[in-house]
């Protein structure tokens, strides 16, 4: 990494820092995720103080020193507005964030995962919001290598074919035909037709889910994290009492 740079960033979180400054949690295009301090940014007449807040899409240039990473300058190229209007948006935008957080580590450049994350961030202002964070989860675990093939059984590796009953197998730990693994959890076909096509199904252009079927793919996920990650994240069980108006515990 240069000492200089500029780049494309999502700001996933900030921690207000002493009386004036900002800590920054950032996913950058060309440098992956990175922590960096904004100096002064809190003060009242500071210019980069509005565009650095979570879910924004900015524009920074930030200088490395030898005791970390410093904002010199951000300018807010995307605020994500109508995400932080609707709360049903910003509670979806909120669990992808934390499934980031969760998953990546600084280090190497993700820029599939920077397109990823701000396209799903564009996204959450649409109707059909509720699709997005199941079909986000699963491409992003599939950028990061982290998901079993969907496309693929994994008792022989073998295709798995149109039309054959495709079970989740505990014994393999993925997909699996039923034949291979009469004990495995069945999965419906429509269920089978979004994991083949994950990856080729664009935020903008999300079909309708029945209830069912959303409910099912959910449930996938959430099985998919649990027993493969060991992951449980916060933001789903808050987007469900704010919706059902139950105050969480």
């Amino acid at each position: 990494m240069p000492k200089s740079w500029t780049d494309e960033a999502i700001v996933l979180r900030t921690y207000n820092v002493g009386e004036t400054d900002r800590f920054c949690l950032l996913l950058t295009e060309k440098f992956g995720r990175i922590a960096a301090r904004a100096n002064g940014v809190r003060r009242l007449l500071s210019r980069r103080g509005s565009g650095l807040l979570p879910l924004h899409r900015v524009s920074v240039v930030c200088e490395l020193h030898s005791f970390g990473c410093t904002i010199v300058s951000a300018s807010c190229l995307d605020a994500h507005a109508r995400s932080w209007e609707n709360p049903s948006a910003f509670a979806c935008a909120e669990q992808g964030i934390e499934l980031l957080l969760k998953l990546t580590e600084e280090g190497p450049p993700m820029p599939r995962v920077y397109r990823l994350t701000s396209d799903f961030l564009a996204a959450c202002s649409l109707p059909h919001v509720h699709c997005f964070p199941p079909l986000f989860t699963l491409k992003l675990l599939s950028i990061l290598g982290l998901c079993p093939s969907l496309t693929h059984s994994s008792a022989d590796h073998a295709s798995l074919d149109d039309g054959e009953q495709v079970v989740l197998s505990r014994r393999f730990g993925g997909l699996v035909s039923l034949a291979d693994d009469p004990a495995g959890i069945r999965l419906s076909v429509p269920l089978v037709g979004i994991l083949r096509n994950c990856q080729g199904i664009s935020f903008a252009d999300v079909p309708v889910f029945s209830d069912a079927l959303l409910a099912e793919l959910t449930r996938f996920v959430q099985g998919l994290l649990g027993s493969q990650l060991g992951l449980s994240l916060k933001a789903p069980g808050i987007r469900f009492a704010m919706s059902s108006a139950v105050t969480p515990i």
